[in-house]
């Protein structure tokens, strides 16, 4: 995770002004162990919360870590139209979903018209390791979107993560489940698993 981060921002390159959304900033400090100084060295030298103005520096690429919610893309989407709209010469914004996009948040962009000024994609900070034995899936809407708005979406993250895991650390010998959710994604490993063979 914290090599994909890395990675990310070395591939915006400049000095870069990163907004993060609200909890991310706390998720980071796990995944950073140098915190804003092992930043800095991959060319971070701002660090803003999100927020309706936007406080950057002109040189200073923006790269946003926000949840892909329609709130924070109207937020961005209104830093975009401020910025481009007293420049010359448009800054391009670089805007990471975590840990997934999602086709309506990139359509609320393309309907503000900012879509051609922004670069959009994921950065998968899906599983923070909080001790030596235990992860943390950070999906703090989880439940209310499955639950609540019958959204499967952050049942597919789990299989994703629990994937990538099996390729890890291979298959486990058993799997246990409780409740109708915890049964789909098993379902979704077997047929992912099947596929595989």
């Amino acid at each position: 995770i914290r090599s994909e981060l890395y990675l990310l921002l070395d591939d915006v390159g400049g000095q870069i002004c990163l907004v993060l959304d609200r909890g991310i900033g706390g998720q980071l400090d796990h995944v950073v162990p140098g915190g804003a100084e092992a930043l800095r060295s991959h060319g971070v030298r701002f660090v803003r919360s999100l927020r309706p103005e936007l406080d950057a520096v002109r040189e200073h690429r923006v790269v946003y870590l926000v949840r892909p919610t329609v709130a924070a893309m109207m937020l961005i989407a209104g830093h975009v139209m401020n910025e481009n709209m007293a420049e010359v010469t448009p800054r391009r914004f670089h805007v990471f979903m975590v840990p997934r996009t999602t086709v309506l948040c990139t359509h609320v962009l393309e309907e503000a018209g900012v879509l051609p000024h922004v670069r959009v994609g994921a950065y998968r900070l899906d599983a923070i390791a909080l001790d030596t034995d235990v992860l943390s899936l950070e999906l703090p809407d989880s439940l209310r979107e499955v639950a609540v708005d019958g959204d499967p979406t952050a049942l597919e993250c789990v299989t994703q993560f629990l994937l990538r895991f099996e390729q890890l650390y291979g298959t486990p010998r058993e799997v246990r489940t409780f409740g109708t959710a915890a049964r789909g994604v098993a379902e979704r490993l077997a047929r992912a698993d099947l596929r595989a063979e």
